[in-house]
């Protein structure tokens, strides 16, 4: 089994579902990818085991407005099959399929609670001797319970730019 890891910086938005609802949810939060592989299919491609926990916690305390406090949990656990050359240099990519849960809670930017399949593609290069890959999430939300606030739960996509160890 071959064991790598990686961390990353994460955007997830869960944009409103309708004009009533301007109660889009945004956050941001720090993310760790361990993996590992299950199956090679040749030189060029590989079936890998994910688990990319994200985590984010930021606030503000003002004496005239109090404070505020925004969190993110994101959970997913996924099959990913690997393309390109493997982990070692030159280029190279990723499409993978699972199940996540994502929390997301802002003062300013709203809240949303969803679970469901969860899918992914990414691309990766060795930039100056270091792996980079950009990837790309849409967790499908299956909650369909509205939140405290009576707004209906939404898409979530995310976006993350990871360096690989």
């Amino acid at each position: 089994m071959d064991f790598r890891h990686g961390l990353g910086a994460s955007l997830f938005i869960a944009p409103a579902t309708n004009s009533i609802d301007d109660n889009s949810a945004v956050a941001y939060g720090l993310s760790y990818f361990p993996s590992i592989k299950l199956a090679d299919f040749g030189d060029n491609l590989r079936l890998r085991l994910a688990v990319s926990p994200s985590l984010g916690i930021s606030g503000s305390v003002n004496s005239r407005e109090g404070g505020s406090l925004s969190f993110l949990l994101d959970a997913p656990v996924d099959a990913e099959l690997h393309f390109g050359v493997d982990e070692a240099e030159a280029f190279g990519g990723h499409v993978g399929v699972g199940f996540a849960y994502n929390r997301m809670t802002s003062a300013d930017f709203g809240q949303n609670r969803a679970f469901g399949p969860h899918f992914t593609a990414g691309l990766k290069a060795y930039i100056f001797n270091r792996e980079f890959g950009l990837r790309a999430s849409f967790l499908l939300n299956l909650n369909k319970k509205a939140d405290d606030y009576g707004n209906d739960p939404k898409q979530v996509f995310g976006i993350t730019l990871v360096n690989y160890f």
